[in-house]
Order: structure tokens, then sequence, then C-alpha cells
């Protein structure tokens, strides 16, 4: 079975709370990190995902703060 992780809130905490359950994920795995537009506080989680699975950026406009661009990371984990 396929699995399914959607990460909001703490962005600080994306990456400890990824790598907590990293190797528990089923294979594969379908990661969705929101708020991609604040990458500075996830960085880390960031330069994980993108360097060792399949992940991009989906970027949309800001319904909450027009003219304000933001994003989710969408990652395909696989072992």
């Amino acid at each position: 079975m396929d699995c399914l992780i959607i990460m909001m809130k703490n962005k600080n905490g994306y990456y400890a709370c990824f790598r907590a359950i990293e190797s528990q994920l089923t294979n594969p795995a379908t990661i969705v990190a929101d708020n991609v537009g604040r990458a500075d506080q996830m960085a880390e989680y960031l330069e994980h995902v993108r360097t060792n699975y399949d992940s991009e950026t989906h970027w949309f406009e800001s319904r909450r703060r027009p003219g304000r661009r933001d994003g989710i990371e969408v990652s395909i984990y696989r072992r």
C-alpha cells in the first residue's frame, strides 16, 4: 500500500519529523510539505528530500496574502 504524508505547521521541525519516520515509510511514499515559500525555515528538510528523492516544488498564489507566492514540495520516497 502506498503511503501519503502531509507536513504542515512547524516548518522548523520538518527535517527532524521526516528523519524520525523515514525508515518506516512504505515503498513508495508521497510526502507533501506545505509552506515552501518560507524555504529558509526548512532548508535542511528541502536539501535532504531534493538530494535523495524525486522531488519538485509546486508554486501558487496565496489566497490569504494576495500578491504573495507560496508552494508545496512533493517528494516521492523509494527504497
